[in-house]
């Protein structure tokens, strides 16, 4: 393999963020269709589709975030449900009736920029892995072990930057 001149690289990236745009705007326009079989008919099946050819991370909260704030659905078990309360005020019989809210779901914030833009974060930053970890712990009624890793990483912290005292030379043989 030979390596790419940094002019190739150059467009291979650009390249890359134009598929990303692409791909964004083909995901946004299926989220659209998807739209009217789940008003129409109460069909989740090609949301759920869209879902699993998604992917995973900011893309896939991006996605069931807007699904789930312009659709009649809500996530279960991990795929769309029809939101059966929802699904009453936001029933259509045909394309003309779905056309209203067609209108507004292209007028809103497209599905990948309705979440918060993800900033990127260093796998060896220990300290904001616990707190996740300690969060979630203590979200999930487990207090005591969340207290006592923190109380063990404030321990390690002190131990890892503790100023030892100098110990002449003298005395150290």
């Amino acid at each position: 393999m030979t390596i790419m001149t940094t002019k190739q690289l150059s467009a291979k990236i650009s390249s890359i963020g134009k598929s990303a745009e692409k791909f964004a705007g083909d995901v946004q326009e299926a989220l659209i269709h998807c739209g009217f079989y789940v008003m129409k008919d109460g069909n989740t099946t090609p949301l759920n589709q869209l879902l699993d050819a998604v992917g995973t991370g900011t893309r896939l909260k991006g996605l069931t975030t807007w699904a789930e704030l312009f659709l009649p659905v809500r996530i279960k078990d991990e795929r769309f449900v029809v939101n059966k309360h929802a699904a009453k005020e936001q029933r259509v019989s045909n394309e003309d009736e779905y056309a209203e809210y067609r209108a507004a779901m292209e007028a809103a914030p497209r599905w990948d920029k309705i979440v918060g833009k993800e900033k990127p974060e260093s796998i060896w930053d220990s300290g904001k892995y616990l707190a996740r970890v300690i969060k979630k712990l203590s979200d999930e009624g487990d207090a005591e072990l969340a207290e006592a890793i923190k109380a063990a990483e404030l321990a390690y912290r002190i131990r890892q930057n503790a100023v030892l005292p100098k110990v002449p030379a003298s005395e150290a043989a």
